[in-house]
């Protein structure tokens, strides 16, 4: 999983900071964004690839 909260959207020079720092040959499972995809109000967001989404299919666990 890429955290982008603080690399993320441009402030590398590409979209995704991990392209810039790992390399187009990476692909993660998981990227979180937060911050700067709202301009400044409190929103977060997660992609998670096809591989993870069907990984555990119709498996749910409790938050707490």
């Amino acid at each position: 999983m890429f955290d982008e909260v603080q690399c993320g959207l441009g402030r590398t020079g590409d979209w995704c900071g991990w392209k810039t720092l790992a390399g187009p040959d990476l692909m993660p499972d998981a990227i979180s964004w937060a911050k700067g995809i709202a301009g400044g109000f409190p929103l977060g967001a997660i992609w998670v690839s096809d591989r993870m989404v069907t990984l555990k299919t119709g498996e749910t666990k409790p938050a707490l």
